[in-house]
């Protein structure tokens, strides 16, 4: 296995930007993530989880961005997964976020604009099946879930294209199915009853949240991968779950 992991500096800098570019787009998260940061500060030995932190408030609706810490405390929920966060497997946290998030957004209607967002996607997409090999998953998810147009079939094909190349070269190996871990199922618990509540209640107008369905269904696609992929699978639900819930209505949209 290919092990690679960021210097400080750099967790600082990356960092700092998310946090910066979370705040701004949401102001009210400011003091969510100080929260966070003291908390990294009283024990240094989790500074790596400064990567995640400002990615689980992105991955949220920018209406509802507030709700991310909801997203860090579930994903962090169980002593297992907290032990599972070594500094290789935040960088594939961070990794399968990021390539998300640039999935999820709102595409760019310049044409030079959308050149650089297929590039930065389909490179960021082979980058993470470096770290992790669910991630052809990702192109099966967006495909599914996203209207298809000429941007999503250039994607699909030029990722698994760049997969393909990686498999020759030995640097990808296709993932082997497996039974999840006992403990996984007490991590999940939560999300796993948000999302059963938002499906029966909202029933078929889940479908119609496109950008929700790719984070789930990329988490279904995954269940059979669960092992080795523990913390991948937690976040995605408890993302998953936060949007669903976030989504239904309330008194203030009633």
């Amino acid at each position: 296995m290919l092990i690679l992991q960021l210097p400080p500096y750099l967790i600082a800098v990356i960092s700092t930007l998310l946090m910066s570019l979370t705040i701004m787009t949401s102001p009210e998260t400011t003091y969510l993530l100080v929260l966070i940061l003291i908390w990294v500060l009283l024990d240094l030995t989790k500074y790596p989880l400064l990567l995640i932190a400002p990615m689980v408030f992105l991955l949220v609706p920018k209406y509802a961005r507030g709700l991310g810490i909801l997203v860090f405390g579930l994903l962090l929920a169980s002593p297992k997964i907290r032990v599972e966060l070594t500094n290789y497997e935040v960088l594939k946290l961070f990794s399968l976020s990021l390539v998300i998030l640039l999935l999820i957004s709102p595409r760019p209607r310049n044409t030079i604009a959308k050149i650089l967002w297929l590039a930065t996607v389909v490179l960021g997409s082979v980058t993470l099946d470096v770290l992790t090999p669910i991630a052809p998953l990702l192109v099966v998810a967006y495909f599914l879930a996203l209207p298809r147009d000429r941007l999503a079939y250039l994607y699909s094909i030029f990722t698994v294209t760049g997969f393909w190349v990686l498999y020759r070269y030995g640097l990808f190996s296709f993932p082997t199915p497996s039974p999840p871990p006992r403990w996984i199922y007490e991590a999940i618990l939560i999300p796993v009853l948000v999302i059963t509540y938002s499906i029966l209640k909202e029933k078929g107008e889940v479908l119609r949240k496109k950008q929700t369905l790719v984070i789930l269904l990329l988490a279904l696609l995954m269940t059979p991968f669960i092992r080795t992929n523990e913390a991948e699978f937690t976040l995605l639900l408890s993302t998953a779950s936060v949007r669903l819930i976030a989504s239904l209505p309330h008194e203030e949209t009633l």
